[in-house]
């Protein structure tokens, strides 16, 4: 077998192994799911901000909320931006915790 030249080449006398096929030919050119995803990212954003927001003005109020309370919040921000993602309770502290830093602190439930 000889190599083939660019000027020899032929469509049909081109075959691709099947992994090479899907990549290049199958999965060419730009797709809808890259939009959507970025559209999902950027709701994501703003519903994390408006959470933080929400939660920054309760808490000024000199409002005492439970994780519970903080989870369900962010729920709703969520769910109202179109997106359906919960947060356990850990996932909310470490959250808040990074936003919002030394301005908030944390208290043991007392059983």
């Amino acid at each position: 077998m000889q190599p083939l030249s660019p000027d020899d080449a032929r469509a049909i006398d081109i075959k691709y192994h099947l992994k090479c096929y899907v990549k290049h030919v199958q999965r060419s050119g730009p797709s809808a799911t890259t939009t959507a995803s970025d559209d999902k990212c950027a709701r994501a954003l703003c519903a994390d901000k408006e959470f933080l927001a929400i939660l920054t003005t309760m808490l000024s109020k000199g409002q005492i909320l439970s994780m519970t309370r903080v989870c369900s919040i962010y729920e709703q921000v969520m769910q109202s931006s179109g997106l359906y993602r919960t947060l356990s309770m850990k996932e909310a502290k470490a959250k808040v915790l990074q936003n919002m830093g030394g301005d908030v602190e944390f208290a043991r439930p007392h059983y």
